[in-house]
């Protein structure tokens, strides 16, 4: 494979921003690697790239094909693989660790390319990653090559560092991304995952995640078995008509805040080999001026399934999720937000009384979940006339759900763990209680954006009561208390550090491009709670986003703060 002297702007330039993505990459590959290795002299590794200068019969030689390398073909890679970078032989020969470390190659596999020739440019192999993630399809826009440009040239921000992944025979590590976002914006995809496990089925007990602080939150489905033919490879964008996979999945976890979950240990999650995922993630670009790399992480611990080991199941509960299952409604219809600035509360009941056969939850897990305008949530058991019961979650607990903070944060929901497991009847139900109140100038409906609103909350529970000797474990869980109120701000906040024990609290602000805007505590403190006053008025802070990061020996926790007029 030549390299070509082809200057980076000149290939992905704002020219070409209406171009289809394919006929870039193969722009890439015609300037690159086609004088002497594959096509016009030469077809190393029996790897047309030319084609005769058409671009159609290049992709039937690339997309879905084997390669000829038999250390790459034992791995199940394909020379381009839909939606599975990782898989694509192509992309690892072309990537280098100044761009990504994360697609090493083996001698066995060969040289990597160009051969002898100097690297592609980081966003000319970038561009090739995309034009991959989103599908690897003929025709259409994957990505704007400007976007790429600007990230490895101007103003990109730095990307997260690629956590380690666990130990060979315990599991394996789930990618998504990177995809770019340009400054203020906020975007939603799915992605379908093939894992391919060498094994009939696995169980899965331990979950644990990484991604942006910019997160909304992140989520892992898996597909009904059959279902997931009907979804295309890559990325899919929740407003596509193929974008959204709920109605034909299964919830296995989810994540406003990156943690572990760790299943008591007498019960997993049960996968099969040939498993399907979705990954969902959505994400906001707060930041006025940078672009930013989203990308998420996963590391799945499994083991060979034990008949004796109980299944945890997951699931998502919305505001009319009866109606949804019944099919006399949709989820979220209820929900109406006046743009009148006064409290407005919704109560809603999921439950069967007319099915006697409906089964009894053992709760081990719970969070709620609302946008921007929530200001509380609460679950009850309902009685058996549809009255509120016992509360067993209260949404104005901190996100460990370790004591009341006396407010509701929206962006860090409290996440519950039961020990022992909590018995719930789904015949008589739960009632899930929220409250609103909406400034802006107009309604709010249910909607995908964070400028809607949403009323719902995950479990995880089994249907069989765990023996005594069950404990669970959630790794997610700091004994550090970290929290801001107000929050959103004008001109001040307090920030509320509990300690169990002495230690150094180290304090620090920095806006959303990474700058460090001021240090609020940097000594050692007593057992306690500890105050600091954060005023935006003082530092003469514009509105937006920044990030207040506790450093302890317990580790290092972020609060978002929000800075409005």
């Amino acid at each position: 494979m030549k390299k070509m002297v082809v200057g980076a702007i000149a290939l992905i330039s704002l020219n070409a921003t209406a171009q289809d993505t394919y006929q870039q990459v193969y722009s890439l590959f015609q300037a690159n690697c086609t004088v002497g290795c594959h096509g016009n002299g030469g077809t190393s590794g029996n790897l047309d790239l030319y084609g005769g200068g058409d671009a159609a019969v290049v992709y039937d030689n690339i997309v879905g094909i084997n390669p000829v390398n038999p250390t790459a073909l034992s791995k199940g890679y394909k020379r381009i693989y839909p939606g599975h970078p990782e898989k694509s032989f192509l992309l690892r020969k072309c990537s280098y660790n100044a761009w990504d470390d994360y697609y090493p190659i083996e001698v066995a596999e060969g040289n990597s390319m160009p051969d002898g020739q100097p690297v592609l440019e980081k966003e000319e192999v970038e561009l090739i990653r995309q034009w991959i993630l989103f599908g690897a399809k003929e025709t259409g826009q994957a990505v704007d090559p400007q976007l790429l440009y600007d990230y490895y040239h101007v103003n990109g921000k730095p990307r997260q560092a690629t956590p380690p992944a666990p130990a060979e025979g315990e599991g394996f590590q789930l990618r998504m991304g990177p995809f770019f976002l340009a400054p203020q914006q906020e975007v939603e995809y799915f992605k379908k995952q093939d894992i391919s496990l060498f094994a009939d089925s696995v169980a899965v007990g331990k979950l644990e995640t990484w991604f942006n602080d910019e997160s909304h939150h992140f989520i892992i489905y898996k597909f009904i078995d059959g279902t997931d033919a009907d979804y295309p490879a890559g990325m899919r964008n929740i407003n596509d008509p193929e974008g959204s996979s709920l109605g034909v999945n299964n919830m296995v976890a989810t994540w406003q805040d990156a943690f572990a979950y760790n299943l008591p240990g007498n019960t997993a999650f049960r996968w099969k080999g040939d498993q399907v995922l979705d990954m969902n993630y959505h994400i906001v670009n707060y930041d006025e001026d940078s672009i930013i790399a989203a990308e998420s992480y996963t590391n799945v611990y499994t083991a060979v399934p034990d008949t004796n080991k109980i299944e945890m199941f997951s699931v998502l509960i919305p505001i009319n999720g009866v109606e949804f299952i019944l099919g006399t409604g949709d989820y979220g219809q209820d929900l109406i937000i006046p743009n009148d600035g006064v409290d407005h509360t919704f109560t809603y009941r999921f439950g069967f009384p007319f099915y006697p056969q409906a089964p009894t939850w053992h709760i081990w897990s719970l969070q709620g979940h609302t946008h921007a305008r929530g200001k509380d949530f609460d679950l009850y058991k309902s009685t058996a006339n549809g009255e509120k019961g016992e509360q067993f979650y209260e949404g104005f607990y901190n996100r460990d759900y370790s004591f009341n903070q006396g407010f509701y944060d929206w962006e860090h929901p409290a996440v519950r763990i039961f020990d022992p497991l909590y018995e719930v009847s789904i015949q008589t139900g739960i009632i899930m209680e929220a409250t609103y109140q909406n400034f802006t100038v107009d309604t709010l409906w249910w909607g995908n954006t964070t400028q809607d609103e949403m009323m719902l909350f995950y479990v995880q529970y089994t249907q069989e009561a765990l023996p005594d000797t069950a404990s669970s474990v959630n790794e997610h869980t700091n004994p550090v208390s970290f929290i801001s109120f107000p929050n959103p701000l004008r001109e001040s906040t307090q920030i509320f550090v509990t300690l169990p024990a002495s230690d150094r609290i180290q304090l620090d602000v920095f806006n959303m491009a990474g700058e460090k805007i001021t240090t609020l505590a940097n000594a050692q403190f007593g057992a306690g709670q500890h105050r600091f006053e954060f005023s935006s008025k003082e530092l003469n802070l514009a509105q937006g986003i920044y990030l207040a990061r506790l450093n302890t020996s317990q580790g290092t926790q972020s609060i978002r703060m929000t800075v409005v007029d």
